[in-house]
This record gives structure tokens, sequence and C-alpha cells, in this order.
């Protein structure tokens, strides 16, 4: 598998330390608002049990599941961004299609205010998809992200022709276990993909620099994570087009792992912080 058309993309939350199964309920509170949400007590009448699992499969494979065939088709969610959402959701789960689209819009709301007004404008064009997930009846995945390259789904048939350039969201009920953090920062992670590779090549001297120099200088290695659990080799470490997109998101909406914040990746990766505010000026 070539990782440089892939961007190594797939963003299956492999930092996270996620490898456990959630249960997740469907639910209305009080008010009879419909809830996403592991915590009974948020809960008001009947409760319906929605499985999910975050752990990651082995092997990165974008053929596992074939989105071109049988053709998909969206639903184009009303707003400012380009939200477009598998058909199947919207006729299978309408609460789910309703919170993963407003989740989604307040994590773009949200991601974007804090970019600099040039890549803001450009990055704001792009495309998101929703998918299903595992309940889709043409099948689907059960977790992760993907920045879509313009030309990638030639390489990889069984992509959806209709995703060149845009930012692929795997499985709508994922998306609503995510917290603030999470849904936030693998958001950015895509988002900063997509800037890399609108701008600049794949090694591009002063990323790949960068990266060389945090790999040779053993950072992101045995960090620290949120829930104070040791990662040995944090995700920045895979490549330059993943050091780039983590310290992105880092910079900008925080991080899941050490060093947390714009402020702490300073005094950790000077180097990488002066790159990611270089290239995003």
């Amino acid at each position: 598998m070539n990782i440089n058309c892939l961007l190594a993309a797939t963003f299956l939350l492999l930092s996270s330390g996620f490898g456990h199964a959630a249960g997740v309920i469907k639910c209305t509170d009080k008010s009879g608002n419909v809830l996403f949400t592991e915590n009974a007590y948020h809960c008001s009448g009947q409760r319906e049990p929605h499985a999910l699992t975050l752990a990651v499969p082995s092997g990165l494979n974008k053929d596992r599941v074939n989105y071109s065939s049988p053709n998909r088709h969206y639903v184009s969610a009303d707003g400012k961004w380009n939200i477009h959402v598998e058909k199947s959701l919207l006729e299978g789960d309408q609460d789910l299609f309703r919170a993963s689209v407003a989740k989604l819009r307040e994590t773009l709301d949200y991601v974007f205010s804090l970019m600099p007004l040039r890549s803001r404008t450009i990055l704001s064009d792009l495309q998101f998809y929703i998918m299903w997930g595992e309940a889709s009846p043409n099948g689907g995945r059960k977790s992760g992200m993907s920045y879509i390259r313009k030309g990638e789904p030639g390489n990889y048939p069984r992509l959806d022709k209709k995703w060149e350039n845009s930012i692929v969201i795997y499985s709508a009920e994922n998306l609503m276990y995510l917290d603030d953090l999470w849904s936030r920062k693998a958001v950015f992670h895509e988002l900063a993909h997509a800037w890399h590779i609108a701008n600049w090549a794949e090694k591009h001297p002063p990323i790949y620099n960068s990266w060389k120099s945090a790999k040779d200088g053993n950072r992101y290695t045995n960090v620290r994570d949120i829930k104070n659990r040791t990662i040995k080799n944090a995700y920045a470490l895979k490549n330059q087009l993943e050091y780039f997109a983590e310290l992105s998101a880092i910079y900008f909406v925080g991080g899941n792992y050490h060093p947390y914040d714009r402020a702490a990746l300073e005094k950790y990766d000077p180097s990488g912080h002066r790159m990611v505010e270089a290239l995003w000026d």
C-alpha cells in the first residue's frame, strides 16, 4: 500500500488508546430532545441501545468496504458548510441524521473560527460527507475520517468518485460518540492534510525536516495522554504527513497527548511549532 497516495489518511483514532467497546444509548432527555450518550443518567423514558466499538481493525485498507458499488446517494444539508449525508441514514435513522449534521456544523464553526483568514477562506470550499457506518445497507466502517485528494478514487476504485477533494466521516454514530476534543482534533487533522496537499509537495522541506528532527531527537515517544497513559510512539511520528496534521491540530484546537496545546508545543518541539506557525500564516 502506497502511503503517499493514501496520506496514511484514514484517521482511525490510532493515538487515542480507544480500543474498547462503548455502549452508546439512544434516548430522550427530560425536554424530549434525542441524545446519544453512554450515561443513562441523562436519559428519561425509553432507551435504545446503540452498540458501538472504537476498536481499530488490523491494517488500514480503503478497499475493505466498496463505496462505489452499489452507487451511494446523498442528501445535502442546509447551511453554510458543504455537508452531504448518506441518504440511507436519513431514511433509516432521522434522529442520528439530524444529530450528526448538527455536531459536524458545530465542530466546523469552531475549528474554522481559529484558522487564519487565508486558509479559512480556501478550505471552507471543501465538501464534507457523513456516512451512516456499519448500519448502512450498503456496508460501512465503524469509525474514521479521511481527506480524499483529487484523483484518489482513480487509484482506489472502491472509493466514491464524488469524494474527490473532500473530508469523509465514515460513521455518524462514531461521530456522536466523540467528545469535543476528539471531534475537533479529528476534523482539524483532516483539514491539515487538505491544506498540506493543496499547497506543497508531500516532502515539503520545512515539514519533512522538522519531522525528521523530531524523530531523530526521540520526541513524541513515551508521552502521556489525557488519561495519564503512556503512548510509546505518538501518531505524529508516523510520517511527515501525519506530523504536520497532528501538530496543526495541537496548535489550533489541542491534542490528546503531550504536548497538549500550543504553549506546550512551543516548549517541547520548537521546530515543529515554528513550522506550523509559518505554514498556516
